[in-house]
């Protein structure tokens, strides 16, 4: 499966959030910073569900791999 977003990384740059570069305008956020490193974190989540998805690697990750794509994922966007 195929998404057609703006390559990550999403960084926060005052109010605004963009991709690879200051070009690469996303969008504008207000109110918490928790709702934008979670929008932010967007691409990784992306990723790894992809990944999880993935029926070529996933018959052979571990329960322990898993939970570690998952909770880094979690992490990036804003988790603790």
């Amino acid at each position: 499966m195929k998404f057609n977003i703006t390559p990550g990384p999403w960084v926060i740059y005052g109010q605004n959030i963009y991709g690879t570069d200051r070009n690469g305008y996303i969008c504008t956020w207000s109110g918490k910073m928790a709702n934008a490193k979670a929008i932010a974190a967007v691409p990784e989540m992306v990723e790894a569900l992809r990944q999880l998805a993935d029926d070529k690697g996933s018959a052979y990750w571990t329960s322990e791999e898993v939970r570690q794509i998952a909770s880094n994922t979690l992490k990036k966007a804003g988790g603790e």
